[in-house]
């Protein structure tokens, strides 16, 4: 009579489920200018974990979760076993290791459309407090029409008790130049902008309540022209 022997895949499977497991340590490393209050919200889902499974799932939701506070460039996960006198056999110890980004953030783009070209640059200050704050200054040019100007301060409050409906704040002040050069009529807009963003977690959508000011000015800009 033949004997049935387990394919390799079969194994190789393994139920991580099944597996005892909890969470007894969370480090978060890789902290300079952060304050540690935080990202202490990464480390709730892990600690009520109960098996492997939950664990790796848990650790990727704190990885996704500190990339979505803005301030790291990269953040690598690491799981061990737990160690020590007080160590328990099912013990696991996370450590999460973060780049923060640079003091001052920069970048340059052009656009091409329309038969006009455009240049655009930007340059940002993120986590200047230690708790997501974060400035940043846009300018673009444009070689027939617009030009445009804005500075931003925003903030997002997701280590406080309502991450799941991911509030945010931003204030702007802005100044938009369109040119005409056939006729050298110009109309400049400056304004202030105040938008709170957050999700309500509601079956219809309603996510941002903006507050707009703006001042608006045209002008005609004449010159002469001789002929000798």
């Amino acid at each position: 009579m033949p004997r049935h022997t387990r394919t390799v895949k079969e194994q190789a499977k393994v139920d991580l489920s099944k597996i005892p497991a909890h969470v007894e340590r969370v480090n978060v490393s890789g902290l300079l200018r952060t304050h540690n209050d935080y990202v202490m919200k990464a480390a709730e889902g892990l600690f009520k974990a109960r098996n492997f499974q939950d664990v790796m799932i848990e650790s990727m939701n704190a990885k996704s979760y500190l990339h979505e506070l803005g301030i790291f460039k990269d953040v690598q996960v690491r799981i061990d076993v737990s160690k020590g006198e007080n160590a328990s056999p099912n013990g696991y110890e996370i450590t999460l290791k973060g780049q923060e980004l640079s003091r001052l953030v920069g970048s340059v783009g052009t656009e091409v459309g329309q038969n006009e070209g455009s240049l655009r640059t930007e340059l940002s200050i993120p986590n200047i407090l230690g708790r997501g704050e974060s400035i940043s200054l846009q300018g673009s040019y444009a070689t027939t029409r617009a030009n445009e100007l804005q500075l931003k301060f925003w903030k997002s409050f997701f280590h406080t008790r309502f991450v799941e409906n991911r509030p945010e704040v931003s204030f702007s002040i802005f100044r938009h130049v369109d040119r005409m050069d056939v006729s050298s009529f110009q109309n400049a807009k400056s304004g202030f902008v105040a938008d709170f963003s957050v999700n309500t977690l509601l079956p219809f959508e309603v996510s941002n309540f903006v507050f707009v000011i703006v001042l608006s000015v045209g002008y005609a800009v004449k010159y002469f022209v001789f002929y000798f």
